[in-house]
């Protein structure tokens, strides 16, 4: 990605269209701002915590999600590159706000366990692979900003 966009400065391939990132200039998006702590921190590449914590961002954001991801007919297709083919609808399930008798948790459901020691304890659990301390920085930052 070495082409810039004239307009906005978007990196680009060499071989996107011109007006691809901002319609030749008709489309400005507000800044972002900066991250909040701890986020910034997690995001920074600066520590141990924030590299672990970036090459897993996609399990950490798993244990996080409230639903589940469903499709009526899914065709999957092993190999090097794996990858599945959709028809019909997609959706995603939410499912009970509690769950059945003798399971644990998951999903939506761990935002109403009501501890955040025990949401912590079962966001840990649920996805395995993940560091218990940056679990319990994410769910403080997540329910502050979710609800």
């Amino acid at each position: 990605m070495n082409k810039e966009c004239r307009f906005c400065g978007a990196l680009k391939w060499k071989e996107e269209a011109a007006g691809m990132c901002c319609s030749g200039g008709k489309v400005a998006l507000a800044s972002i701002d900066e991250p909040v702590e701890p986020l910034k921190e997690l995001f920074s590449h600066e520590t141990d915590e924030s590299r672990r914590f970036l090459k897993n961002i996609r399990k950490y954001n798993t244990c996080f999600h409230m639903t589940s991801f469903g499709a009526d007919n899914i065709v999957s297709m092993p190999g090097f590159c794996p990858t599945f083919t959709i028809q019909g609808q997609v959706y995603h399930t939410i499912g009970s706000l509690l769950p059945a008798t003798n399971t644990q948790p998951k999903f939506l459901q761990v935002y109403f366990m009501g501890d955040e020691e025990a949401q912590v304890n079962r966001r840990s659990e649920y996805v395995q692979g993940l560091d218990r301390n940056t679990v319990q920085k994410y769910n403080k930052f997540y329910i502050i900003t979710t609800f």
